[in-house]
């Protein structure tokens, strides 16, 4: 059955309005707007280090005093996540590494997350009252929000990790679609029912 030139005018039509709305729904999930502030935090990143790096990078650049790494405190390989961490970041962070810490955590989302960032921040940077969460692109707008409502003592702002795999228009690639509907229903669940029950 041909369809009529009306019809696959309004078939043309609804897919460009799908794509511009993906497009511009992947680009709502990335915050990067780094703001001088007291201290770095950067999230756990797993094991290709470019978290860390963009949180270096801006340590170099003065966006902030100190930088806090969280890591998992488990094993991997027969050796210590944070103790990992630590080696790393002594041969990377130059004439910072005074400024570099690292901090232990347990959980496994991020709202826990941030709640045990919060009593590393207040150990270790004990005068911040501002910071800059570092975290992978997709990930930027739910760490930002959580964070914000969870610790509003804090001033907060995001910078996106150049993260390779997940380019320009990264949502638009097959592979990395499971990502971003992940990390859509993440923002929604978050906004919808987890921050009006969390205290």
């Amino acid at each position: 059955m041909r369809l009529s030139k009306r019809k696959l005018i309004i078939i043309a039509c609804i897919g460009c309005i799908s794509g511009l709305t993906a497009v511009e729904a992947g680009r709502f999930l990335v915050v990067d707007d780094p703001e001088r502030s007291d201290v770095i935090v950067v999230l756990f990143g797993g094991l290709d280090d470019i978290r860390e790096e963009q949180g270096l990078m801006l340590l170099r650049k003065g966006y902030a005093q100190d930088l806090i790494l969280d890591v998992p405190d488990w094993t991997l390989y027969g050796q210590k996540e944070p103790e990992a961490a630590q080696n790393f970041l002594r041969t990377v962070a130059g004439d910072q590494v005074g400024h570099v810490h690292v901090c232990k955590f347990v959980s496994d989302s991020t709202r826990r997350e941030l709640l045990e960032i919060s009593n590393c921040v207040s150990s270790l940077a004990p005068a911040a009252h501002s910071a800059i969460i570092v975290t992978s692109n997709y990930h930027t707008r739910r760490a930002l929000e959580i964070a914000r409502r969870l610790l509003p003592q804090y001033h907060w702002s995001a910078a996106a990790a150049p993260d390779p795999q997940f380019k320009v228009n990264w949502w638009a690639r097959s592979e990395y679609a499971k990502t971003f509907v992940t990390e859509w229903q993440k923002l929604l669940w978050w906004a919808l029912i987890e921050r009006w029950t969390v205290r």
